[in-house]
């Protein structure tokens, strides 16, 4: 019996198929994430971390056995925010918590998340029919294969409206203070565990892009000394990451077109792998997305419009206290940090066997171009849009509770563990 089939029974479901991602860097390769769909024709979207019980002499060192909880218990998080906070936000619904779960003399935890009916197989995914697994089981299989790399405008302006209705419910920041805590002080693991990482891989990346996959690169030595210049003027990764006045926030913190479904009419339907979430600027996730998953020119010349929609979407729903040409400067000033973060999928995406040419050739166009940009930024050559955008500045007095944090879930649990 496999482990997704006992999970589904623990639902009180029978398992059908399962949903298998692929092309994607899993920031945290610990936590399993799949996509079940059971005979009542209900889908579910779980995630899992291996959590045996520890006995009180256990000495814990493992970093990475320490960031798959810490990542697993923010993603739990929040979704139980989104869904006693009453958010309408593309997440699905926070289902249930299950520990623990046995399957081959180990114990894992699981919490399930129950996707809308509208939420279309056959739109993101390929069925590949019916199979035997390794255990000789009868299971339907699925494998995606058209995973959104690049966004249009149109994408990029809706993600940034639902962006804004989540930031919404986190202002002001002295609202859920506890909870707060536990993010900070588990996202630390987690950063911690991607900074360690990178920085033990990043001659590993560096051959499986530039090295062997210099064909897609405008000039592969030209980028090979940019990087190398910005690299070594990092001591640590989160040295690259800008300080700011902007507001904290809830955020995915690895915001690709790769973690988002969009339906047919490109809206957003489910945005997906908050592992890696975490409190920070307010401007992150959507800088992120921008830098990352639309073209270079649609970039260029648009990024500040989809920094308006956000902002006027949440002005009209909040009285804020930032302005939006502080958006602008963190998203100059975030460049560097998003050519570190983002280049170990890039490496991915080259070395994918599933991914053809030109989808390799947008992903490496995508990258350069914002290696150039930061390069320009941080020497000083970079020539501004000189646009001043216009402001707002209002006072916040509005008095919101912490829902959240009165209920169980969310507060009689260690950092690590309920």
């Amino acid at each position: 019996m496999r482990l997704e089939k006992i999970i589904a029974e623990n639902l009180g479901e029978d398992l059908i198929s399962v949903i298998k991602e692929k092309h994607r860097a899993s920031l945290i390769p610990d936590i399993k994430n799949v996509i079940i769909e059971t005979s009542s024709s209900n889908r579910y979207l779980l995630y899992i971390v291996r959590e045996p019980e520890l006995q009180p002499l256990d000495d814990i060192v493992d970093l990475g056995y320490l960031s798959s909880l810490a990542g697993f218990y923010n993603a739990r998080y929040l979704y139980e925010f989104v869904k006693y906070e009453g958010i309408n936000f593309p997440i699905g619904n926070f289902q249930t918590f299950l520990k623990p779960i046995l399957y081959k003399r180990d114990e894992y935890s699981v919490f399930a998340i129950k996707l809308p009916k509208y939420f279309s197989i056959s739109s993101k995914f390929h069925h590949n029919g019916y199979g035997s697994n390794k255990n000789n089981e009868e299971v339907s299989s699925f494998d995606r294969i058209d995973q959104k790399l690049e966004l249009t405008l149109e994408e990029a302006f809706n993600v940034a409206e639902k962006l804004s209705s989540l930031h919404e419910r986190c202002l002001p920041e002295r609202k859920n203070a506890e909870g707060r805590t536990i993010i900070d002080e588990n996202y630390q693991l987690v950063n911690e565990m991607s900074t360690e990482t990178f920085h033990q891989k990043v001659n590993e990346f560096l051959e499986a892009t530039l090295d062997s996959n210099g064909k897609f690169f405008k000039n592969p030595d030209d980028s090979f000394e940019k990087f190398n210049t910005l690299f070594k003027s990092t001591s640590h990764l989160s040295e690259a990451y800008p300080e700011c006045n902007l507001p904290k926030v809830l955020c995915h913190g690895d915001l690709t077109g790769s973690n988002i479904t969009f339906g047919n009419h490109r809206e957003v339907i489910l945005i997906n792998h908050w592992e890696n979430v975490h409190y920070g600027s307010a401007a992150e996730d959507l800088s992120y997305l921008i830098l990352t998953s639309l073209n270079p020119k649609d970039r260029r010349n648009n990024y500040l419009k989809i920094f308006r929609r956000y902002f006027y979407t949440l002005v009209d729903t909040r009285h804020i206290k930032f302005k939006l040409h502080e958006m602008k400067e963190f998203y100059l000033a975030f460049m560097k940090y998003a050519v570190f973060f983002s280049f170990p999928n890039l490496a991915l995406i080259l070395k994918s066997e599933k991914l053809n040419d030109h989808e390799k050739q947008g992903a490496v166009q995508r990258w350069e171009s914002v290696l150039d940009d930061a390069f320009e930024y941080e020497s000083g050559g970079y020539v501004s849009d000189n646009e001043h955008p216009l402001t707002a500045q209002n006072s916040e007095n509005r008095d919101v509770s912490g829902a959240v944090l009165r209920t169980r879930h969310s507060t009689d649990y260690p950092p690590f563990s309920p």
